[in-house]
């Protein structure tokens, strides 16, 4: 009997286990990967500022639109291949990134040199390359849903940085 009730115990440890790994709707916590972002917090904030406060005397194009007719703009990091720096955004004005520079250039370095748009949408600026991985500013602090857009099917963790600030890793990579 003794064996018996130890059994279900350790059966109700391990479902118990199984189901908070498996807990979806919340994102994952690093104390690493906090700390590290930490370090680059104040670039992605003054960035995050600058495209928050485009209108269109910044902005050489229109914005693209999505499927959902709502504002989607997509902003493609300019690179000098040769002296591996940030030296501008597409589609937006040089004069107007001018003070951000420095900023970009740490975000590059914070995404190992695969920083190649900046999108914004209704609600999350996301930091992104044709890596594994992305940051996203949400302005409601929603947890992030999607990894590239809308009903993608791609597979991601998402790590809270905390301050609507998330990291979503591709888990297929």
């Amino acid at each position: 009997m003794k064996k018996f009730v130890i059994s279900i115990l350790l059966i109700c440890i391990c479902l118990l286990i199984l189901k908070c790994n498996f807990k979806i709707d919340k994102p994952v916590v690093s104390i690493e990967k906090i700390e590290e972002f930490n370090k680059y917090k104040s670039s992605f904030e003054n960035v995050n500022n600058k495209i928050l406060s485009i209108n269109g005397d910044n902005v050489e194009e229109k914005a693209i639109l999505n499927e959902e007719n709502k504002e989607r703009k997509i902003f493609t990091i300019e690179h000098n291949k040769e002296a591996n720096n940030v030296i501008g955004i597409l589609r937006i004005k040089d004069d107007y990134v001018e003070d951000v520079l420095n900023e970009l250039n740490q975000i590059n370095d914070y995404l190992k040199n695969d920083f190649e748009f900046i999108e914004f949408s209704t609600d999350r600026i996301s930091y992104e390359g044709n890596g594994n991985h992305i940051i996203v500013y949400s302005q409601s602090g929603k947890i992030p849903n999607y990894y590239f857009y809308k009903d993608d099917t791609t597979k991601f963790t998402v790590y809270d940085l905390g301050d609507k600030w998330y990291l979503l890793i591709n888990d297929i990579r």
